[in-house]
């Protein structure tokens, strides 16, 4: 059982285009968005992580970051397409991958 890179996450094709994604990947996921919430630079940037299934997209065990919206729910609102996803060089300087990693390393521990 390989673990995935955030790029497998972030990228519409990753884990191979969504056929390589396994069930516990989506547990992951959810980690991931944890971790990355709690994050002081998530916070002093007003960034939030959504676990996203995808509807639609090529993969389907997706992590989209968005503004903080003051109103609503920010995950609801970009589906609505009120909102877009934030852009890539507005991303808080964080080492994503070593995230991921700590994610599949706390899932074994279970």
């Amino acid at each position: 059982m390989a673990t995935a890179l955030w790029e497998d996450f972030t990228d519409k094709f990753g884990f191979n285009d969504g056929s390589t994604s396994e069930n516990r990947d989506y547990k992951i996921r959810d980690t991931i968005c944890q971790l990355l919430n709690e994050t002081p630079e998530f916070k002093d940037a007003k960034v939030k992580a959504w676990p996203y299934d995808g509807g639609g997209m090529h993969n389907n065990c997706y992590i989209i970051l968005l503004p903080v919206q003051p109103k609503g729910h920010g995950l609801e609102q970009y589906i609505r397409g009120k909102v877009k996803e934030i852009d890539r060089k507005n991303e808080p300087d964080l080492d994503y991958d070593e995230i991921v990693q700590e994610a599949y390393a706390m899932e074994e521990e279970d």
